[in-house]
């Protein structure tokens, strides 16, 4: 699986989010982050006219799933590598936005598990593979995939450039409008 743009001035990034996780989500907040992303990323000069990205950077391009993603094991197992292989998009990165339960945090993941799934899915169902495996031993689909995958990016600069361009702050309501009310 795998692709590269056609062009090597962009760079597209497919992003994805989640549907609804049962009754506790009717709305699942990684797909309100994913469907309100721009087109394209914004270059660095956009949000200060100080800093210069050097010339080489490709522009990159988000490209967001058109529908939130069912929260479903066995959907999710079909879906993902066809969004690899569509030879109408080509992609570069894949970024599925998650949730795990009411965190008040951001999280990047280092790695994806291919076993161990405990928590049924939307339809009641787990995931199944461990029983599977033992069933069908070396013709599960999945048994010479190794446990874990990693990525090649370099997380520990994403975080960085994360923190470093999206400054946190506190914000005191300097009048009274609908949009601070609804805060309340």
């Amino acid at each position: 699986m795998g692709s590269v743009s056609p062009s090597d001035d962009e760079r597209t990034v497919l992003v994805t989010g989640f549907g609804p996780f049962r009754e506790h989500y009717p709305v699942n907040p990684s797909w309100e982050i994913a469907s309100s992303l721009p087109d394209y990323l914004p270059p660095d000069r956009v949000k200060d006219p100080t800093r210069r990205s050097p010339p080489d950077l490709p522009r990159v391009r988000i490209l967001v799933h058109p529908e939130p993603i069912r929260v479903n094991y066995d959907f999710v197992r079909g879906l993902v590598p066809k969004l690899w292989d569509d030879p109408q998009q080509k992609i570069d990165f894949a970024v599925h936005i998650g949730m795990a339960g009411p965190q008040p945090v951001y999280a990047l993941e280092r790695l994806a598990h291919r076993d161990g799934y405990m928590i049924k899915d939307v339809d009641g169902n787990l995931l199944g593979d461990e029983e599977r495996h033992r069933q069908e031993g070396e013709k599960w689909i999945w048994h010479d995939m190794p446990q874990e995958i990693t990525t090649d990016l370099d997380i520990d600069d994403v975080y960085k450039i994360w923190v470093e361009r999206s400054p946190v702050s506190v914000s005191i309501a300097t009048e009274a409008a609908p949009c601070v009310f609804s805060r309340n």
